[in-house]
């Protein structure tokens, strides 16, 4: 009796040495993402001493590895949704029309993956709410493409505006599951669509109406947060699942 309590004894010291070590990589690597989002963003105002055709690569990798550390991929659709992100900011980096309608392609296959996520789980269409919203949804998808529409690429048209619809879209969405049920995961499913539509309104005017350091910036820094904030939604979601299967 006395040797089985010692090897349950080890076996718990065992799984809470483990637990330790894998929460120092979980906190070493969001340390990591932050910081390459501030040197990536940075990289705008100093072209010179950073080079951000390497730096643009390693924010979205590394928040692939942070939900992973997570979630042990038990949300693959989400991992599949952060790859095609990061193969999106791989061709859209280039000056290539061709590659830019690839990336456009691959980001709008991410976000699609998303609203898929979120209506799998969520019930937010009620009359009520969807007419309600509507016409914010209108707004957010009509206003950027008509502000633009003269000053886009004739090559890119359509992606961009597939794309576009999409961010228009979740937004609603997020919206949508925000008003219906107020709880922290659709707290960070509401923060990622508006940094997602915030992001794409600066891209637009980035590649449209004329390149600043300002929009640039924030460009980056809206992106990459609103990816962020979605990864937050996916765990914490999955953190209610189990606790209410736990409850049973």
């Amino acid at each position: 009796r006395d040797a089985q309590e010692s090897r349950g004894l080890g076996d718990v010291y065992k799984r809470q040495v483990l637990n330790l070590r894998i929460m120092k990589i979980k906190t070493l690597a969001l340390i990591a993402f932050f910081g390459f989002v501030f040197i990536d963003t940075l990289g705008i105002i100093l072209p010179n001493t950073i080079d951000r055709q390497i730096t643009t690569y390693f924010p979205i990798p590394i928040l692939l590895l942070v939900f992973v550390l997570f979630t042990k991929l038990s949300r693959p659709l989400h991992v599949i949704a952060l790859i095609f992100t990061f193969l999106g900011v791989c061709f859209f980096s280039t000056n290539l029309d061709k590659q830019q309608r690839i990336g456009l392609l691959f980001y709008s296959c991410g976000i699609i993956i998303y609203i898929y996520n979120i209506l799998r789980v969520q019930n937010v269409f009620n009359l009520n709410s969807v007419i309600k919203y509507a016409l914010v949804f209108i707004l957010v998808l009509l206003i950027p493409t008509l502000f633009y529409l003269n000053h886009i690429d004739k090559n890119l048209f359509y992606p961009i505006v597939f794309y576009i619809n999409g961010v228009g879209f979740l937004f609603y969405v997020s919206i949508l599951s925000y008003v219906n049920s107020k709880t922290k995961f659709n707290r960070a499913l509401l923060t990622s669509g508006i940094l997602l539509a915030l992001s794409t309104i600066f891209a637009g005017h980035n590649l449209f109406m004329g390149k600043s350091s300002l929009t640039g910036m924030l460009n980056i820094v809206t992106f990459l947060l609103a990816h962020f904030y979605m990864s937050r939604y996916a765990i914490f979601q999955l953190q209610t699942d189990k606790e209410i299967v736990e409850s049973k």
